[in-house]
């Protein structure tokens, strides 16, 4: 309702009908957060900061305060599951912190972060791939390229569109993907070896993004055993 008003600003040009959204909204909130509902108070007062700077022209640190509360409250409450859960809400509090330029809950809350990166504990979930077929036409391909004069293969090497993955095609079995598992629904996010996170994507272009990441390294993954074979067949054949 909130997002369909503020589009739609124009048709909605009295002031009281902008406070009672406000109230409305307040109340909404305050409920959820007395009920531990983090993440959809959140977006309340999220949407109470919206009409404020947006329509009402005016601005007011309490949003911004309860917004980097909900995050830490978020925090706390997969503190004791020990999961990276905890990890990703204590990041987002310590961004809306900066922005509050309150350094001493920022610094609070990266001693914390430090603290519990120690103890999170990743699950795993692993899968394979059959790379029989890959490997047979890899085979085949290295006969056939055996076959061409040294200057062919040299060609074939550097400009043969076989090899190199495109990008079309990557972001074609994206797009396939995304229609067929729900993993395309959920954002990443990414830990260094110090449990640093140098990045989170979230938005649904930042999501896509990462995917194609994803499927170029799988691409590259085939990529590299399809030349493996190609090379050790030209060095034993002494064509190179």
């Amino acid at each position: 309702m909130v997002e369909i008003a503020t589009e739609n600003k124009k048709d909605f040009k009295s002031k009281v009908f902008w406070k009672d959204l406000i109230k409305v909204c307040e109340t909404q909130a305050e409920r959820l957060a007395n009920n531990q509902q983090w993440y959809f108070s959140r977006e309340f007062f999220t949407n109470i900061k919206k009409i404020e700077e947006l329509i009402l022209r005016r601005k007011n640190k309490k949003w911004d305060i309860l917004i980097a509360e909900s995050y830490v409250h978020e925090a706390d409450s997969h503190r004791a599951r020990k999961s990276f859960a905890e990890l990703h809400f204590l990041v987002k509090a310590i961004e809306e912190y900066k922005k509050l330029k309150d350094y001493k809950k920022v610094e609070e809350l990266k001693k914390r972060y430090m603290e519990s990166s120690k103890n999170v504990e990743f699950g795993e979930i692993s899968t394979t791939m059959d790379v029989s077929k890959i490997i047979a036409n890899a085979k085949k391909r290295a006969e056939k390229v055996c076959k061409l004069k040294p200057e062919e293969i040299i060609g074939f090497m550097l400009a043969s569109q076989n090899f190199f993955p495109k990008f079309y095609q990557i972001e074609k079995t994206v797009n396939d993907h995304s229609k067929k598992y729900i993993s395309h629904l959920f954002g990443r996010t990414f830990y260094d070896k110090n449990m640093n996170q140098p990045k989170d994507y979230s938005s649904d272009e930042e999501k896509h993004f990462s995917h194609i990441l994803e499927q170029y390294g799988i691409a590259m993954s085939i990529y590299k055993i399809e030349i493996e074979i190609l090379m050790t067949r030209l060095i034993t054949e002494k064509r190179i």
